[in-house]
């Protein structure tokens, strides 16, 4: 059992196997026991929390305090926490900085504000259909931007609103193990269902199947490290290209798309597709610390906001030719409502055309293009 009352061991509390080292070396065995190291060790893409969908942040969340009550378990405790001190292989949270475990000397979580504002915070905002934003709100500004309902609310009132006036003394419990196990309540207990039609599996036509076709003899041929797949929605073509045995980053627009994707996966438990929302118009802060090598696939959906510009912005020009040493990019004149050659056109800056195969009669097609 983990140390906090209320803490539901769940899915097992997996963390690079580095990270287990300083609690091996401070000595806390239980602890080493009940967080089980798994490989790879580093995350094949590193991820930010503004990518991620509600449901990922909340999973998120309670991996942080599937791993601190387990550092309670042996004697230590997580002395900071962060959102990007978590990754995720696919669809499962891991955390990634060995240097936040410390000794425990038996006080309330130090912690615990760090926690309210990285995770319970901006879950509180979804929650309420409000935009979470990429900065890390002070608890006082937190506090000021949920509606006055919030107050209402227990998990709210408790580690937001009490602590933004009166200090983190007064929100907080008595133990840590009692401030993790309240905390697990009030973010679990959060209604996050989008308003989407429930995802299903739809069946693929003909045009859809060929395309997927085309991508599995692309990555079969030269097999990349990781692909990026752009504007794949609910993750069909993403998951042709996994079933390679090959990582793959989903980025799509929509973001009731990629949380229906997410829980999918999840569902499945799936360890290669990690959906994220993004888009390749807002290319300028997307994968700032993306491994060279891979393959950029980018779909009819994910190309739609460039056409109208004429020119690739170099924002995006420069993330295509990071990513990948490849770039596939799917053309279908009935959603571009433009031609091939006004698509290559706006390429050519950076990239040439190195083979065209068709999809349909209608002129969709996969271009592979290769930098200039």
């Amino acid at each position: 059992m983990l140390a906090a009352p209320g803490v539901r061991r769940g899915p097992a509390a997996f963390v690079p196997a580095d990270t287990l080292r300083p609690i091996r070396e401070a000595g806390w065995p239980p602890a080493s026991r009940l967080l089980e190291p798994m490989e790879p060790v580093p995350p094949a893409f590193l991820s930010r929390p503004c990518e991620w969908t509600a449901e990922q942040l909340r999973d998120a969340a309670l991996h942080v305090l599937r791993v601190q009550a387990a550092a309670l378990h042996g004697g230590g405790t997580l002395s900071r926490v962060c959102a990007e001190a978590v990754q995720f292989l696919g669809s499962r949270p891991v955390w990634t900085d060995p240097t936040a475990f410390a000794a425990h000397d038996g006080g309330p979580w130090t912690a615990y504000a760090d926690f309210s504002r990285a995770f319970l915070s901006p879950l509180l905002a979804a929650a309420r259909g409000l935009p979470r934003g990429e900065e890390v709100l002070t608890l006082r500004e937190a506090s000021r931007r949920l509606p006055l309902s919030s107050y209402f609310q227990p998990g709210a009132l408790r580690h937001i609103h009490v602590p933004a006036w009166l200090g983190s003394w007064a929100g907080g419990s008595r133990t840590a193990e009692q401030a993790v196990a309240s905390l697990w309540g009030a973010v679990e207990s959060l209604d996050l269902r989008p308003r989407w039609a429930p995802w299903q599996t739809s069946e693929c036509g003909r045009e859809d199947g060929l395309l997927r076709i085309l991508l599995k003899e692309a990555v079969r041929c030269r097999p990349p490290q990781l692909v990026y797949v752009f504007g794949d929605g609910g993750g069909n073509c993403a998951r042709t290209i996994v079933a390679e045995g090959i990582d793959c980053v989903s980025f799509d627009a929509d973001s009731r798309k990629v949380a229906a994707c997410y829980l999918h996966e999840r569902a499945a438990g799936g360890s290669r597709l990690l959906p994220l929302v993004g888009s390749l118009a807002a290319a300028a802060g997307l994968a700032p610390g993306a491994p060279r090598g891979g393959l950029a696939v980018v779909l009819s959906r994910g190309l739609e906001p460039l056409l109208p510009l004429g020119l690739l912005p170099e924002a995006a020009a420069a993330l295509l030719l990071r990513l990948g040493e490849r770039v596939l990019l799917e053309f279908d004149p009935r959603a571009a409502k433009a031609d091939l050659a006004t698509l290559l056109a706006a390429f050519r800056p950076w990239f040439r055309p190195d083979e065209v195969a068709p999809i349909s009669t209608a002129g969709r097609c996969l271009c592979s293009l290769v930098p200039a």
